[in-house]
């Protein structure tokens, strides 16, 4: 039987969970937990997906995220698929560790997005592995109660605590008056959707999923027909500075020395399949007299089995998810 799809849109929030397979644990040393989040925070930033808050039990997580261009899937997969060959490799197991394909719930901003903050930061408090949410170190919630924790860079408590302001005290209350009144979080099953929020909300959400997967189905090349192009501009530049050992952007475009054309080429090609520029954003940027130029030029990278074998190897080191 065929799975259904997930409903996404733009800029839609997300509660993701998932246990390990047959109940197992999936994190169970310290380092599993620190791995988990460091791949986290890695892929959060190239998927440009935003994350507001975490907790990682022993044999579940939760998530709440942000996902602005709809790459949730994308995303989930190649997370897990880095962590399962980091634990299977370490653990000396095969197979799955998690138990089917994640679940995702959408959520209402407006009525929920507090609510399941509360939620996953009080696990460790509802499980009775902690008694209280600031003495669990394997969630987001110290980020948004203690001002002298390093918030880092792919972190965004920012609309959580627009909510109360910005003060964290505040937050801190609000959360923790949740063990007092054992408040439940029931999504709302609707039309093979899962949802934080009325019928009336899940109505809206399934209208934007249906007329997104229209304009996709009218032809739009860079959202259904290429590979996984969710990259930045910026992530893509500095990749490529890394691996030619150049200083600065500005010599690749601007030197006319064979080196620097033959790195601008892979330049342009990475741009073309690992973002969502077009070609005639990108040559406009690199200095091509027209999106045609740049096309011819990608052509004659394709036929060179040097190039190609310079393009595989960046490939294998920065892009596994391919």
């Amino acid at each position: 039987m065929a799975r259904i799809s997930r409903f996404t849109y733009p800029d839609a929030y997300y509660h993701i969970m998932n246990r390990g397979n047959k109940g197992s644990n999936i994190f169970i040393r310290d380092d599993d937990y620190r791995r988990y989040i460091d791949l986290l925070g890695q892929y959060a930033e190239q998927y440009r997906i935003k994350v507001l808050a975490y907790c990682l039990m022993p044999n579940h997580f939760h998530l709440l995220i942000q996902d602005p261009f709809e790459f949730i899937s994308f995303f989930m997969k190649v997370l897990h698929g880095r962590y399962a060959q980091y634990l299977n490799k370490k653990e000396r197991n095969r197979g799955h560790i998690f138990q089917d394909r994640f679940k995702s719930i959408i959520v209402d901003k407006k009525s929920y997005l507090l609510e399941v903050s509360r939620y996953i930061h009080l696990n460790p408090v509802k499980a009775h592995i902690t008694e209280a949410p600031d003495m669990y170190k394997w969630s987001s919630y110290n980020f948004y109660v203690k001002s002298n924790f390093s918030l880092p860079g792919w972190l965004d408590i920012s609309d959580i605590l627009e909510y109360f302001n910005g003060n964290r005290k505040e937050y801190k209350g609000f959360v923790m008056e949740g063990i007092k009144k054992d408040i439940p979080l029931t999504p709302l099953k609707y039309k093979h959707g899962l949802f934080y929020g009325s019928a009336d909300f899940a109505e809206k959400v399934i209208h934007k999923a249906e007329r997104r997967k229209d304009k996709k189905r009218k032809g739009s090349k860079r959202w259904e027909d290429r590979h996984i192009s969710i990259f930045s501009k910026k992530y893509i530049i500095e990749i490529i500075l890394k691996e030619f050992e150049v200083d600065d952007i500005s010599d690749i475009i601007d030197n006319r020395e064979h080196k620097y054309r033959y790195i601008k080429g892979i330049l342009g090609w990475f741009l073309d399949e690992y973002t969502l520029l077009t070609r005639t954003e990108i040559a406009a940027y690199l200095g091509y007299a027209s999106a045609g130029g740049l096309s011819n030029m990608l052509r004659r990278l394709d036929k060179s089995e040097e190039i190609r074998a310079e393009i595989n190897k960046i490939i294998d080191k920065w892009f596994p998810s391919r």
